[in-house]
């Protein structure tokens, strides 16, 4: 099981991931944490570390999408040509995807933008706000001005618990 919350995960100047919270480990939030041989009860820096990105339902996450997440800190914490690894609504690893673009902007604009490549296929843009209010809340949406929207590519050479 792995840790999705990556609020106290931060990508420093360096390419250098830290955790920035005195307790738990960046093991706890990384998509290699059970293959790695660095693993430990106390790792706060790492430049190996995966990030992961939770999924409430991973439908669509089998062929090239987006997701988009409140605000701009996941702008700040993927980059292009990174993978990332894939969690399931169990916490679960369900695979993984090459980040091809990120982007930033406006929530209008990112919804009228980007929602047709979304993994849900929302039919509009008004659909695609649904969706967002039904996975992180009304409050949520409301005082977030901007969305980030990353473009992932699955890598398709590994099994995973995806529906199409």
């Amino acid at each position: 099981m792995v840790d999705a919350n990556l609020r106290y995960v931060v990508l420093e100047e360096d390419s250098l991931y830290r955790l920035r919270r005195k307790s738990g480990s960046l093991c706890d939030h990384c998509g290699i944490r059970n293959s790695c041989n660095a693993h430990s009860n106390s790792v706060k820096t790492c430049s190996t570390y995966m990030p992961v990105i939770k999924f409430f339902d991973m439908k669509g996450t089998d062929k090239p999408f987006n997701t988009m997440r409140l605000r701009s800190a996941w702008f700040k914490r993927v980059i292009k040509g990174q993978t990332v690894a894939l969690v399931d609504k169990d916490n679960q690893v369900a695979g993984t995807a090459l980040v091809t673009g990120k982007h930033v902007d406006t929530k209008e604009n990112v919804l009228h933008s980007y929602y047709k490549e979304n993994h849900m296929k929302p039919e509009s843009p008004d659909e695609m706000e649904k969706i967002l209010r039904r996975c992180n809340g009304n409050l949520f949406v409301n005082l977030a001005e901007e969305i980030t929207v990353i473009e992932l590519e699955p890598n398709y050479d590994q099994d995973r618990k995806r529906t199409g």
